[in-house]
């Protein structure tokens, strides 16, 4: 998988998973001590020093939560994000196997939008990221490095045909140009003059060239100022061994970062450049080109045939045997460590083998004293300093003709060497992708523990060909590891086997928090045998979050039975098994917290049933003995049931006011319980005509209040989807406070405005105002915002409810802006029709 699809997943997963939230990657790039972003928009390189809150957390190597940025500014080293300054973030670090990937960050423009859950989500997408995309980058580089060899393959081809020295440099700039896609190349020979476009360009150019040839080293400057007429560019010498033949740049109009594959293919066609140049320089003043151009083009031919190494070496060496049929020879190549003879031709030979491995470095050709004497001469099989193997003759006296030829062949077989181990990494990387791949569809086909666990072990144990597997996890109670699941040992050793952390190979791979191999357990003191017959044991620990929960392992009966590559594979398997682990166990805690979510559930419903009867009964109970003594009251006022005193008016006119003021907290009650259980009946309707029948209706308590209303409503404003009546409900509430927290008069406000998908209404007083600690709190249920006994306005704290839960019901908001002893606002919005 490519890295841009890799990338292009993750982040519409991750914005289809944090809805209305913006995620970045950025991949540590260590060479440059600095981070390429990467974002649907395009890719950028920020210095670490510059990138903000991403950089901070690749240096902390943890996760970040920052709930509320402006909240928490003064609190944080950093005051922006690569996405500027967000309302909310949150970022975790992308680990590889031996170093930092990167940063995986989240930002929202609304604070409070994530929370410990969405970031313990994000750590889950970034484990599951680092995996593949650790390999997504290698395999993306092995797939450049592959397709730069053979270009530079094809580049030598053209070379080695070159008429002349002129038409080999121009064959040199033209792959330069093919190879790296370069806006601008040249080649300098220290004979030759400059080849290239000539133009004020050439001019900046050639003093790179310049410092290339003088220092003998690369000159790379990346991003140049604007007012250069291109912005990057690399500087490489012609060399061999210690003589420089001329060099080589390749140049962008755009500032372009080299990564480590365009370094190692500009040293090879560098290094390449100049062997074409020696070769050719030496055989035209010997008069031998048509002899080496044929044997190299043989050579170059059998290399475009084969992609197996000793195929290589036996063909290379016949070739020689019938180059120098009198002389004894061989081809040695190496590789991990271990020399292999892959070519003989002629007699006897007697090989100093140590002696020729420490001078391997050398830059060309070199003689030796074999055995009783014999003239040895060893041509190092190298590119850009990696000993790759060497070619061998002995008892020679060659000609320099002969000596270069050798020579040759030594540097086309390190390049094919060279495409042959990048191919057969590739495929390596593949195999073992597709095998991670299916252990992790099975790890992660259960979310079961104890079946997560059993699969993890009987697969490795299938996989890796292992006598046993075995998942020892930490009892955070006792502070021992226990055998959670195991394969391939016996049931005796699955209940009784446990260790402290430090005590065996596993706790002192908890304790250490690193993997770790014992190749052969008769030779390690103090081995703890579960079994006899275990000879050789490879431990990994598991980790969340950076913390060791467990180990995973595998052993074997025979010593030495496992290898790096056994450790590399069973610490990427480790990866996913935790994560695996890690998901179970989060399962099992939101099964047993879904239990209880669901019982607390039931019983809410069944107290907020009591509650709405309670309610019910209480209100139709109150509502026929109000209506009763308010009628009463009526009658005795108006004089029909006698004269009455003024004092018995005036305690008659108290009880009306009561009796008014329980039949409005009844009414409210019966309202808030209708908004609860009955459906709206929604349909397109005026919020302009709405709040006009409002105003009216409430203009004679306006103009007994001193207060005046002021209506600020646009043409054409578009019709709401709601409930006439309850939208006209939510009106005379606001309005009504408005008037009732306006003691002194003043003026009424009331705006509409078409906001997009919805028609926002403000109803706005001059009044006493609320308090900034009170905001959050009037839209609750019986709240009063001056709750003391000696309180001047009285009500019972249910109308600013009843609003919310009626704008609410629409599918709107409601919220408050208010100053003390200025007044307050009151917004919602409700969506158009």
């Amino acid at each position: 998988m490519i890295v841009e699809q890799v990338v292009k997943e993750i982040l519409s997963e991750l914005r289809e998973t944090f809805k209305g939230a913006e995620p970045v990657l950025a991949l540590y790039w260590r060479e440059r001590n600095g981070l390429k972003v990467l974002t649907d928009r395009g890719e950028k390189w920020i210095p670490l020093e510059e990138a903000g809150a991403e950089g901070w957390v690749l240096k902390l190597m943890a996760s970040v939560l920052v709930s509320d940025w402006e909240k928490e500014k003064e609190s944080l080293p950093v005051n922006r994000s690569i996405q500027g300054i967000p309302g909310s973030w949150m970022a975790t670090p992308l680990m590889g196997r031996e170093e930092p990937l990167g940063v995986l960050s989240v930002s929202s423009p609304k604070p409070g939008a994530f929370d410990e859950q969405h970031l313990q989500l994000l750590e889950q997408f970034a484990s599951n990221l680092s995996l593949n995309l650790e390999n997504a980058l290698l395999n993306a580089g092995l797939q450049k490095q592959k397709r730069g060899l053979e270009l530079i393959r094809k580049i030598n081809l053209q070379m080695a045909s070159a008429p002349d020295l002129q038409a080999l440099a121009q064959a040199a700039l033209v792959g330069l140009a093919k190879l790296f896609e370069a806006d601008e190349v040249w080649v300098e020979l220290t004979e030759q003059d400059l080849l290239g476009e000539r133009s004020e360009k050439a001019k900046y150019a050639k003093e790179f060239l310049s410092q290339a040839i003088e220092k003998g080293t690369a000159v790379i400057a990346e991003e140049l100022e604007p007012d250069f007429p291109f912005r990057s560019i690399l500087s490489l010498p012609l060399k061999r061994g210690f003589k420089t033949l001329g060099a080589m740049a390749i140049a962008f109009h755009a500032p372009h970062f080299f990564d480590e594959v365009e370094l190692f293919l500009a040293e090879t066609l560098a290094e390449q450049i100049a062997l074409a140049i020696e070769t050719f320089k030496f055989m035209e003043e010997k008069g031998q080109r048509v002899w080496l151009l044929s044997i190299l083009n043989e050579l170059y031919s059998t290399i475009s045939r084969t992609l197996n190494p000793d195929e290589l070496g036996e063909s290379a060496g016949g070739l020689l045997a019938k180059v120098f049929p009198s002389k004894s020879g061989a081809i040695f190549f190496t590789s991990k460590g271990e020399t292999k003879m892959v070519a003989r031709w002629g007699g006897k030979l007697d090989l100093p083998l140590e002696t020729i491995e420490a001078h391997l470095k050398s830059p060309g050709p070199f003689e030796i004293t074999g055995p009783e004497g014999r003239p040895t001469l060893v041509a190092p099989i190298a590119l850009n300093d990696k000993a790759m193997g060497f070619i061998v003759l002995q008892d020679t006296d060659l000609s320099q003709e002969e000596t270069l030829l050798l020579n040759s062949v030594a540097g086309i077989l390190a390049e094919a060497l060279q495409k042959i181990q990048i191919h057969q990494e590739m495929e390596n990387r593949l195999a073992e992708m597709a095998t991670i791949y299916a252990i992790s569809q099975q790890i992660m086909s259960s979310l079961e523990l104890p079946v997560v666990l059993e699969t993890i072990v009987e697969v490795l144990k299938h996989v890796m060909d292992c006598r046993a597997a075995c998942i020892f996890l930490l009892n955070e109670e006792t502070g021992m590891l226990e055998i959670k699941a195991s394969s391939g040992i016996t049931s005796h050793w699955r209940t009784q086997a446990k260790l402290r952390v430090g005590e065996g190979i596993s706790g002192k791979a908890v304790a250490l928090g690193r993997p770790i191999y014992v190749p052969d357990s008769l030779l390690e003191p103090d081995f703890i045998f579960f079994d006899r017959s275990v000879r050789s044991i490879l431990v990994v620990p598991l980790k969340v979050k950076g913390k060791v929960i467990g180990t995973l392992s595998v052993d074997h009966t025979i010593p030495n039975a496992f290898t790096p590559d056994d450790e590399r594979f069973l610490s990427i398997i480790a990866a996913q098994a935790a994560i695996a682990i890690e998901n179970a166990a989060l399962y099992e805690r939101l099964k047993e917290r879904a239990v209880a979510l669901e019982k607390a559930y039931e019983e809410i419903s069944e107290l907020s049933r009591f509650k709405s009867e309670l309610l019910q009964n209480v209100s139709h109970e109150l509502r026929s003995p109000l209506t009763f003594v308010k009628g009463y009251v009526e009658l005795m006022r108006e004089g029909y049931m006698g004269s009455l005193t003024p004092e018995q008016a005036e305690a008659l006119e108290v009880v009306s006011e009561k009796a008014d003021l329980m039949t409005r907290l009844v009414e409210d009650m019966i309202a808030l319980q209708r908004i609860e259980i009955e459906k709206l009946k929604l349909e397109p309707v005026s919020l302009e005509e709405i709040a006009r029948f409002a105003v009216r209706s409430a203009s004679l308590m306006a103009r007994n209040a001193g207060i005046e209303f002021k209506l600020e409503i646009p043409p054409n404003l578009p019709p709401v989807m709601g409930d006439k009546n309850r939208l006209v409900q939510v009106f005379d509430n606001l309005i009504n406070n408005a008037i009732k927290f306006s003691p002194n008069g003043g003026t009424i406000t009331i705006r509409l405005k078409d906001i997009g998908e919805y028609v926002q209404a403000e109803v706005e007083d001059t009044g006493i105002g609320i308090p900034e600690d009170k905001l959050d709190k009037i839209f609750e249920r019986f709240y009063q915002v001056d709750s003391s006994s000696k309180r001047k306005f009285g009500g019972m704290g249910l109308g600013l409810a009843i609003v919310k839960s009626i704008v609410e019901a629409h599918g709107g908001k409601i919220w408050v802006k208010s100053q003390l002893g200025k007044g307050s606002t009151f917004y919602f919005v409700i969506p158009k029709a």
